[in-house]
């Protein structure tokens, strides 16, 4: 009975804009879901609904992510925007170069935290096409475009605000 109060509180909230953000990928707490309005900037946080392919359905399967309101029944995900059209992204030996500048903690894990291998992405160096964003979490452990590339603009469902956060762990 609890679960279903529960799974229907989050429905009603993702439904009027609001999120609850449990993962480390970025700040948990309470965030609010607004259109996108302006041009896209890179840092922001933003709203995707994952698309219902292979590499995300096994993400759901493996517990990365949750059922939700995307297609497929996946979760929404909040994820700072890395890199926009034009950007170029580099694989290295040290983590993601985003036009020649490293980006901080963005080595891939070749395995997730159960030792089970985790995607890659087959190019070394990409530029991202119009329509096309690039999304990493300054957060080691994130499940990002570091193992699904880039995600279609359409798949953003907005911009996302924080309104409450969560006291840190001591």
């Amino acid at each position: 009975m609890l679960a279903a109060i529960v799974s229907a509180l989050v429905a009603a909230a993702d439904h009027s804009g609001y999120r609850f953000n449990e993962t480390p990928s970025v700040s948990v707490g309470i965030w609010r879901i607004l259109p996108v309005e302006g041009p896209l900037r890179r840092g922001q946080i933003v709203s995707v609904c994952p698309p219902p392919t292979a590499v995300f359905l096994a993400a759901r399967a493996r517990g990365y992510l949750s059922t939700g309101s995307c297609p497929g029944g996946l979760e929404p995900m909040l994820k700072p925007i890395a890199a926009l059209e034009g950007d170029v992204v580099e694989q290295t030996s040290e983590g993601l170069r985003l036009n020649g500048r490293l980006l901080p903690r963005s080595l891939a894990s070749s395995a997730d935290s159960e030792g089970r291998p985790l995607p890659k992405l087959c190019a070394r160096s990409l530029v991202i096409s119009k329509g096309e964003v690039f999304l990493v979490s300054a957060h080691e452990r994130s499940f990002d475009s570091r193992y699904f590339g880039p995600l279609p603009l359409s798949a953003l469902k907005g911009v996302a605000t924080q309104l409450w956060a969560a006291a840190p762990e001591l």
